[in-house]
């Protein structure tokens, strides 16, 4: 829904800031600075190639820039270990949901077959199905016992007062789970937001290998 769709892109957005913060740019602590700076005193030395001071002035340049694009590339591989640690966690807290729903459903069967209104149980339950829809998209089927069951990525998640574990195996490219035999997609939520940003610093660290290629060839 519109609440998972607006919490995904909130959290791919926290995380492009953080990783645009590793390049430090603009300013002179930045990669292409360090870059620039380079490419000018290789400049200076193909003006004065004898020069001792224009050849310290390279290496200097080119120590810097490197140290920079490694600092960025180590930052980057620290950021991806912090979102996979927090798709642990939100796969935690939709096992911790699905379980509360797959209890209230029980209460609510009960409280509904002895002819009883189970208001504050049905509450319960559509905060909890709030909470559910912030991490990833979620569909229900609400059935004539009072209980409801819920898709998550399409996965049966509950099913009357049963609850199945949700699959913790992952693939962001993709943006799927998988149970083993079969592939669920993340379409919303905290979880499209984390693996978005995954499949971002991939992104960018395969830029940076590219870059440091292309400059170690071109020198």
């Amino acid at each position: 829904g519109a609440n998972g769709n607006l919490t995904r892109y909130s959290t791919y957005s926290q995380g492009i800031q953080q990783l645009e913060s590793v390049y430090r740019e603009p300013g002179e602590s930045g990669i292409s600075h360090a870059m620039n700076k380079l490419f000018d005193a290789f400049s200076g030395l193909s003006s004065n190639p004898n020069d001792p001071t224009a050849r310290t002035t390279v290496r200097n340049a080119a120590d810097v820039f490197a140290q920079r694009v490694r600092t960025a590339y180590a930052e980057m591989s620290a950021m991806d270990e912090q979102v996979n640690a927090e798709i642990q966690n939100t796969f935690t807290q939709i096992n911790q949901i699905g379980q509360q729903i797959a209890t209230l459903n029980s209460q609510i069967r009960a409280a509904t077959s002895s002819g009883g209104s189970p208001n504050d149980l049905l509450d319960q339950r559509d905060m909890l199905l709030r909470d559910l829809s912030n991490l990833s998209n979620v569909t229900t089927s609400r059935q004539p016992d009072g209980t409801v069951n819920v898709f998550l990525s399409n996965f049966p998640l509950v099913t009357n007062d049963h609850f199945r574990s949700f699959p913790t195996t992952f693939d962001a490219a993709t943006m799927t789970v998988s149970d083993g035999s079969t592939t669920y997609p993340v379409r919303g939520g905290v979880l499209m937001g984390q693996f978005q940003t995954l499949n971002r610093i991939a992104q960018s660290q395969a830029e940076l290998d590219t870059l440091a290629n292309n400059i170690r060839t071109q020198f």
